[in-house]
């Protein structure tokens, strides 16, 4: 007997929802959008003379990190990362289209 799913058959999951990055050179850290900011005022406190962070990723960790190590703190929406991957789906195809089936070097 074989069964065949629809796509209204499945439960839709919800996405991770929107959330804010914390970037260092070797790692990545999911957080809430109330940590990332608490996390961006300490690094905007020039007189604040702690070189370590502590906060809790969205996974449940607490982390240390030195506030030196801090590349960069961003969002991520639901809406930003689905225009992303369709940018990149895009540019895909247009790359494909371009290139000159005659030369396979």
């Amino acid at each position: 007997m074989t069964i065949v799913r629809t796509k209204k058959d499945t439960v839709d999951r919800e996405g991770p929802g929107d959330f804010y990055i914390i970037e260092t050179p070797d790692s990545r850290w999911t957080v809430s959008a109330d940590t990332a900011v608490s996390v961006g005022r300490r690094l905007d406190r020039w007189w604040d003379l702690r070189r370590w962070v502590k906060f809790q990723a969205l996974a449940g960790y607490r982390v240390w990190l030195r506030k030196s190590l801090i590349q960069c703190i961003y969002e991520s929406t639901e809406l930003s990362r689905a225009r992303t991957r369709e940018l990149e789906h895009l540019q895909h195809q247009e790359d494909r289209r371009d290139r000159n089936w005659e030369d396979d070097d």
